[in-house]
């Protein structure tokens, strides 16, 4: 099924002032000189440049539209929507000098845009630094330039980028005060889970705990004459171990007291 809002009504000539339309596509000239067919070419223009880019033509700053103000695209994207067909779209919304006298000319401007080569791009100045952005594209999942920062605290970026919620306010005091004797974290891969154990065996360390073992399969600490140990990904066999009997060596303290008891 397919909505369409025609947007059909009656045209009045004491209307010709009317406010009507989208505010965030409706031509800023309506107000001075009333609907005209440039109103409805500024409107296509605007809805095909947001379409391209995901961003307005124009500065949109604190809810107020700044319609003759150009809003600049970084020079990555610039080239990847092609800088002639935005230079059409700009025009034609009357960022970029006069406006296209017709719907065909607008349509001309727009095929030629299409087919015009884009240029290599050039850079100029010193060079940037974009290690940040390589760490950023390996936080996720089957990034395409490998996810080491994807489990854990595993390096100074994923560490200052951490970001404390809920779990480290109440539940990480909890821990480190023997409040909770048994705890599962679970979540897809990347939602935080190994990031937050490996703060709770910080926070424990600063309390004063013993490593007693520690590998990428989790840690055991002895605290005040308590053990805790993590496990951080309880599906995942080790070595000749397999996970079924990780958890069940891991489980048997817990057996023990609901035997006792």
């Amino acid at each position: 099924m397919c909505l369409i809002d025609f947007g059909l009504a009656k045209f009045r000539e004491d209307m010709r002032q009317s406010a009507v339309g989208t505010p965030l596509y409706r031509d800023p000239q309506v107000e001075s000189k009333g609907w005209t067919n440039a109103s409805d070419l500024y409107s296509v223009a605007v809805v095909l440049y947001e379409s391209l880019t995901g961003q307005l033509p124009f500065v949109y700053e604190d809810g107020i539209p700044k319609k003759s103000v150009p809003r600049p695209l970084p020079v990555d994207e610039e080239a990847a929507c092609g800088s002639a067909l935005l230079a059409c779209l700009r025009r034609a919304s009357g960022l970029d000098g006069e406006r296209y006298p017709s719907a065909s000319a607008f349509l001309n401007a727009l095929k030629d845009a299409a087919i015009t080569p884009e240029p290599p791009a050039t850079y100029e100045g010193t060079g940037v630094n974009l290690e940040w952005v390589q760490q950023l594209r390996g936080l996720y999942r089957n990034s395409a330039t490998g996810n080491a920062d994807n489990r854990g605290l595993d390096s100074a970026f994923a560490k200052d980028t951490y970001v404390l919620t809920l779990l480290d306010r109440s539940l990480l005091p909890d821990i480190v005060g023997g409040k909770r004797q048994l705890v599962f974290l679970t979540g897809n891969p990347g939602d935080g889970k190994t990031a937050f154990l490996e703060k709770v065996r910080d926070e424990l360390k600063r309390a004063g705990a013993v490593s007693i073992t520690e590998d990428r399969y989790g840690w055991t600490l002895d605290l005040a004459a308590r053990r805790y140990e993590a496990i951080y990904d309880a599906s995942e066999s080790r070595e000749e171990r397999s996970s079924e009997d990780i958890l069940s060596e891991s489980f048997a303290p817990f057996r023990e007291v609901e035997n006792r008891s």
